[in-house]
């Protein structure tokens, strides 16, 4: 059977709860190949679906299981991208002086909720999404400090 049984536990806080359907178990298969492939995703669908309860599951259990360190960022229409690099930052750890990372042997994973959100700069664009590209892209965030990728 692919869908294992639900056993309520009565410490786990209620937004915790996940109850595994076939639809959850599929979605959170794909989505942990893609992670461990390091291959992007972008999960779309209609609002109160559960995308962003399977996905911050899957993270939770990935990073209980030292595979990842999950990097959650919750954009809003008052979202910048500075804000954005610095929450990304705060999660991984200085390698040398001109590297960041993950600690040895886990993956950062970035899991951006409501990317839609952030608002619209005069040009049009939205920098938050746009240095989510760079990074995806480049594998690196610029320092804007001392100019440099790190």
């Amino acid at each position: 059977d692919i869908v294992p049984t639900f056993n309520y536990d009565l410490s786990t806080p209620y937004f915790e709860i996940t109850v595994p359907t076939l639809d959850t178990v599929r979605f959170s298969a794909i989505l942990e190949q893609h992670i461990l492939s390091e291959y992007p995703m972008l999960m779309t669908g209609v609002s109160g679906t559960g995308k962003s309860a399977i996905i911050a599951q899957l993270m939770r259990e990935m990073d209980r299981d030292g595979h990842i360190v999950p990097i959650p960022v919750n954009f809003s229409a008052q979202t910048s991208s500075m804000r954005t690099q610095e929450m990304i930052e705060a999660k991984l750890d200085k390698k040398r002086k001109k590297l960041l990372g993950p600690p040895a042997g886990r993956k950062a994973v970035v899991f951006v909720d409501d990317l839609n959100m952030p608002e619209l700069d005069r040009y049009g664009s939205q920098p938050p999404v746009e240095l989510i590209r760079h990074l995806i892209d480049y594998d690196a965030l610029y320092d804007r400090k001392d100019l440099f990728l790190k």
